[in-house]
């Protein structure tokens, strides 16, 4: 992805910056590591990227790659087959220094909607160890530490951010899990000429998308999220980084 490949060094700085600055990478069980989970991931470009450079950043300050194996695994989601398939192409690359495998569960489908996860005909959607996600009351697990969701919230209905909200709630960590919001925004109705094109494109692609008002996405991840707004961040080409705990 063209815009991936753009963007994946500025939001790498602030994600390194804002909030892995705040993890504990020390030498974990499997039921202590940190979880991220990665919504609308895409073609895995950033999979890759973030992965690879959080390996690179913890082996520096630890040198010791078998420990951190263990901090962490990265779980990425996507509603489509091709982008699956695709993220699982950079999961297998052997050529790959970091061993993309060792710490990136298998990508699975994950669809959000106004109730959250969109299960059809009650598919459970499993994550790998060392947790679950199930759409059922059973489960209170909250041991996602992060949520990364990149240029979705725009190309996606009104209700995908609910859900995104909704989700957040149930699964982040009940410690304070973080949730990183990347993308074009209105600002109080406004935008600059280029975001207003391109918020006309996305609707006459699909009258349910578009770039919405960032007080509503705020507002909404504390409403229906209980998160709070830790740093707005003006990104290059009109994008903002929104960072909530």
């Amino acid at each position: 992805s063209p815009s991936a490949d753009r963007n994946k060094k500025v939001i790498w700085d602030v994600l390194s910056s804002k909030i892995f600055t705040n993890f504990d990478w020390e030498s974990k069980n499997e039921n202590e590591q940190n979880n991220i989970l990665e919504i609308a991931a895409g073609s895995g470009v950033h999979t890759e990227y973030f992965v690879s450079n959080l390996l690179l950043k913890q082996q520096q300050q630890q040198q010791q790659f078998v420990v951190l194996s263990r901090s962490f695994l990265w779980h990425p989601t996507d509603p489509t087959t091709d982008a699956r398939e695709s993220i699982q192409s950079y999961i297998n690359d052997e050529s790959n220094f970091s061993h993309l495998k060792d710490v990136v569960a298998d990508p699975i489908e994950l669809t959000l909607d106004s109730t959250g996860i969109s299960n059809d005909d009650d598919e459970v959607i499993s994550l790998q160890p060392p947790f679950n996600i199930v759409d059922n009351e059973k489960n209170k697990d909250k041991n996602i530490d992060l949520i990364v969701c990149i240029n979705m919230i725009h190309i996606s209905s009104w209700d995908a951010t609910i859900g995104l909200m909704k989700l957040a709630n149930k699964y982040l960590h009940y410690n304070g899990g973080y949730l990183y919001c990347y993308g074009p925004y209105k600002v109080n109705g406004n935008a600059v000429q280029s975001n207003l094109n391109f918020d006309h494109s996305l609707k006459s692609r699909n009258s349910e998308w578009g770039l919405r008002n960032i007080e509503d996405v705020i507002q909404i991840a504390n409403d229906i999220g209980n998160l709070e707004l830790l740093h707005q961040i003006d990104m290059p080409s009109n994008n903002i980084s929104l960072i909530f705990r």
